[in-house]
């Protein structure tokens, strides 16, 4: 009988792939989190905006709850209006809302997939 020990080595075995994999999500979830918040910033002073004073602009910014990166206007009492959710929109007044919320949800969709791969091919590139 022959006894055969097999070595394994490399990033998969010593836990440095697992390591890089997990940095490198929560660096593309805080990149996505960071373009989201710019990317929102920038739509609120273009139509259909009408007279953007930059104060609820200002307030718009992305932070981590717990695990998780949200994009949040910090607690703006006219957000919801503004968003078209709060109680004082339609029926009640003739204004629906900006839907810039919507709008950020189809580009947070639209960029996910390409940034996170980027970031994750750079950190598998320095694992060699």
């Amino acid at each position: 009988m022959i006894n055969v020990r097999a070595q394994a080595y490399g990033p998969l075995f010593d836990g440095r792939l697992d390591r890089a994999m997990q940095l490198a999500v929560d660096q593309a979830e805080e990149e996505i989190a960071t373009m989201g918040a710019d990317h929102l910033k920038g739509d609120l002073g273009v139509p259909p905006f009408k007279n953007p004073t930059g104060w609820y602009a200002s307030h718009i910014t992305q932070k981590r709850f717990g695990a998780l990166w949200a994009v949040q206007d910090s607690g703006v009492i006219y957000g919801p209006w503004l968003a078209g959710t709060g109680s004082r929109n339609w029926p009640v007044t003739r204004f629906k809302g900006y839907n810039h919320w919507r709008r950020l949800t189809v580009y947070l969709n639209r960029i996910a997939k390409p940034v996170t791969e980027k970031i994750i091919n750079r950190a598998l590139a320095r694992l060699g």
